[in-house]
């Protein structure tokens, strides 16, 4: 007897989630509707550019960011 409750239940949670799967609106859905006071990108602006391979190249009008740079090749910070 127990055992048809919690395989009713089980079927029916998975029916709801079914259900909702299908009425609910996908992150897609939301990202492509218009919203006139959203700005993703306000106040801030590309750190570089694509070179002609296709590799970011990162435009730093200042190297202090990178002073303590060592390196990272393989096996770094073992």
């Amino acid at each position: 007897m127990l055992t048809k409750i919690f395989s009713g239940l089980a079927v029916l949670i998975a029916a709801m989630a079914i259900i909702d799967g299908y009425t609910q609106k996908s992150a897609f859905v939301l990202g492509e509707e218009k919203q006139t006071n959203y700005s993703p990108r306000s106040g801030t602006r590309l750190s570089g550019g694509y070179n002609p391979s296709g590799v970011w190249i990162y435009n730093s009008t200042t190297r202090s960011y990178y002073e303590d740079f060592q390196g990272g090749g393989p096996g770094g910070g073992k």
